[in-house]
């Protein structure tokens, strides 16, 4: 995709994962990666895109690409989402610019908390909404019926 080529346009471009159907990992940070390599690879420009750039995709576009023009942002008047990375995990060492290191350097593994219009999700390891042992059996169980 031509993404600077859209972005220069102003096509609101997001990311996302399509689901674990296609790339099985559902994994932003991943997205978020391959993005931005791509899309120096593909303009053959390695100043094509940023990463702050493209963490204005990420968050900001993809919210109004749902039409919900209160999310996206850290700002006052805006849901309270938010996701918080440990930036110490030595995969984002040195870190120099958060956007980089986000970008760059940082695993799906690094994020310790995950919040939605203020309600905290996931924390440290645990998923605080789901029951996740009982979400891994349904699936399995899904899926060993198709196969049986």
């Amino acid at each position: 995709m031509p993404l600077r080529k859209m972005l220069d346009k102003v096509i609101n471009v997001t990311l996302g994962t399509d689901g674990v159907a296609s790339n099985n990992t559902l994994d932003i940070l991943k997205e978020f990666q391959y993005a931005l390599l791509l899309g120096k690879g593909i303009s053959r420009q390695p100043e094509a895109v940023k990463a702050r750039e493209l963490f204005t995709v990420a968050t900001y576009n993809g919210a109004l690409a749902q039409g919900r023009r209160d999310c996206g942002k850290i700002e006052l008047g805006y849901k309270a989402d938010a996701v918080i990375v440990n930036l110490d995990s030595v995969n984002n060492i040195p870190s120099y610019d958060f956007y980089t290191t986000l970008g760059y350097s940082a695993k799906s593994s690094d994020v310790v908390m995950t919040m939605v219009d203020g309600k905290i999700l996931y924390k440290d390891g645990e998923y605080k909404t789901i029951d996740i042992e009982k979400l891994k059996f349904e699936a399995k169980d899904v899926i060993n019926h198709y196969f049986d």
